[in-house]
């Protein structure tokens, strides 16, 4: 998400601004699993700190964030930060992919030519990929349909053609024309009901989490989680839905924030991180 000399100076500033050592945040930044969590709450400090005075949990079982507004008024502020459901099947479609195009460059065939799109069995809560685990890569390579494949593109190298695998859920192309490697398939975070969906399970689990006096905000973000993210696959429901359905269900949460931070491409082939807000309101609050 940031760089770690970013992350260094922002919680130099951060720290500042609360004027206590921020212990908990430092040590959740040491630990990969918790680091993305960790620079979401930094990055919430300072936002937050534009509006008022920030107090960072200033009792026990207290929301994250205290701001003391100019009028006097407070505002509390629970941070949540979602992670990758399906991380380990991406590991294995990247695994996959690698391990193929490193066998096409053994064997004479340009890796960037291949194209891996992976699909998957539609589930209630998206789409499932079946792929071969790490400790099958050398099996799967040495199958008839990888051997079948390349045989094909050695028979007939201007060609395009694609090959679905018959047991996992990925289809190979051959693109013969094809410059740079790439990828794709279906998103696998794409819940069809309200009570699968992170953002729903999130926003519920926060409500009972607090009781204060005040208005309460929560504050949803990610770099790698589809939640907030609205889907094309059919009968999904949207991050709109999900919130107004939580919103349903609770009066304990004002507001909710989503902030979603993606790679947006540049010209010359780069990309820079952007962060996506959007607000929901709860009118029964």
């Amino acid at each position: 998400m940031l760089k770690e000399e970013q992350v260094q100076a922002l919680m130099q500033i951060c720290e500042e601004l609360v004027g206590e050592p921020l212990k908990q945040i430092r040590g959740n930044l040491a630990k990969p699993a918790t680091r993305s969590s960790a620079v979401f709450e930094l990055l919430a400090i300072q936002a937050f700190s534009a509006i008022g005075r920030i107090d960072y949990e200033p009792f026990h079982n207290s929301p994250d964030l205290r701001v003391t507004l100019a009028d006097g008024g407070v505002l509390w502020v629970e941070v949540a930060f979602l992670h990758e459901r399906f991380w380990e099947i991406e590991r294995q479609s990247r695994e996959l992919s690698t391990a193929l195009r490193v066998e096409a460059k053994r064997v004479g065939v340009a890796p960037e030519k291949l194209w891996c799109e992976f699909r998957g069995h539609a589930s209630k809560d998206g789409y499932k990929r079946e792929l071969p685990q790490q400790h099958q890569l050398k099996q799967f390579l040495r199958s008839d349909y990888v051997r079948g494949m390349f045989e094909r593109i050695a028979a007939e190298p201007t060609e395009r053609f694609s090959a679905a695998h018959p047991d996992y859920t990925v289809t190979v192309f051959y693109l013969p024309q094809a410059s740079s490697a790439g990828g794709g398939g279906l998103v696998q975070e794409a819940p069809k009901h309200r009570s699968l969906h992170q953002l729903f399970k999130t926003i519920k689990q926060k409500a009972q989490q607090h009781s204060v006096e005040g208005m309460r905000l929560l504050g949803i973000g990610s770099d790698q989680s589809n939640a907030l993210l609205n889907s094309s696959a059919p009968g999904t429901i949207s991050p709109l839905q999900t919130v107004w359905a939580a919103f349903s269900e609770t009066s304990s949460i004002s507001g909710v924030m989503t902030v979603s931070i993606r790679d947006v491409p540049q010209p010359l082939g780069r990309s820079v991180k952007r962060a996506f807000p959007v607000f929901y309101g709860n009118g029964s609050a």
